[in-house]
């Protein structure tokens, strides 16, 4: 079995940053729309929120199709990039947003890398675990949301009193800027994932990434590292071999019964 070691637990931790910056840009938006003063500002009635959320949701559900796509193409690492540098410049150009027109169209940047990201946060957890804890650690995007939303929740209770519009409703939104900030000073220090560059014809620098992450001073011959190292390259020849896709979820009778589960979960 793998051994959990440090390095294996500080990657997971900067990834988690995605996770809490999904937590707390989806909540964040209900701040505002608690707040007279956002009214105020854009002049607005409440049937217009209805479309300002339908766009934000939509955008995550473009987010999340696109990465499944998208991290087999540039990678995981990249793709991280690409959402948070999304999700960064839809949650600074909400913040700084003077127009009701930009609010719409921002939110739907924000939604798309937000939606890339809590998808892919799960994905790279699960590919960089050992064996035995993965379901430890891939419960960290459970737990990195769900911290995203307390903290939204205190931070609201805070700027609720606050007298002026800009501490109300700017402050928070700003806020949602430091998960994605967090996650791009991070990036430079993780991996790619092992999975991925064996799927793209790298398998010596995914064993070099492998010994690193599970390297057990113990195992002279990191046995827990090659044993992983040979199911996953056993693993992706299998799967270069199917026919996979999402329409394709829905045509094998055994993926369709696991997807429409996974769907009706969620």
């Amino acid at each position: 079995m793998g051994k959990l070691t440090w390095y294996n637990i500080a990657i997971c931790l900067v990834v988690s940053w995605g996770g809490y910056s999904y937590g707390f840009g989806f909540a964040i938006f209900v701040t505002s729309i608690g707040q007279p003063s956002f009214y105020e500002y854009f002049d607005l009635d409440r049937n217009i929120l209805g479309a300002i959320n339908a766009l934000f949701n939509f955008g995550l559900a473009i987010g999340a199709l696109a990465q499944g796509w998208l991290v087999d193409v540039i990678g995981r690492k990249k793709a991280f990039m690409v959402a948070a540098i999304s999700s960064l410049i839809g949650a600074a150009l909400i913040t700084g947003s003077v127009a009701i027109g930009m609010l719409i169209a921002v939110r739907l940047l924000h939604g798309f890398g937000l939606g890339m990201l809590i998808c892919l946060v799960p994905l790279y957890l699960t590919e960089v675990a050992p064996p035995r804890h993965r379901g430890l650690l891939s419960g960290l995007t459970t737990l990195s949301f769900g911290m995203g939303y307390v903290v939204c929740a205190w931070i609201s209770i805070g700027t609720y009193y606050a007298k002026t519009f800009n501490v109300q409703v700017r402050v928070p939104l700003a806020l949602a800027c430091v998960g994605p900030v967090a996650l791009l000073l991070g990036l430079p220090f993780i991996p790619e994932s092992p999975r991925y560059l064996c799927l793209k014809n790298r398998a010596s620098e995914a064993w070099e990434v492998l010994q690193k992450i599970h390297h057990d001073p113990g195992d002279e011959t990191d046995s827990a590292a090659h044993a992983e190292y040979i199911q996953i390259v056993r693993q992706v020849e299998f799967d270069k071999e199917q026919k996979a896709g999402y329409v394709e979820m829905f045509r094998n009778p055994s993926w369709r019964h696991r997807s429409l589960l996974t769907l009706f979960i969620q």
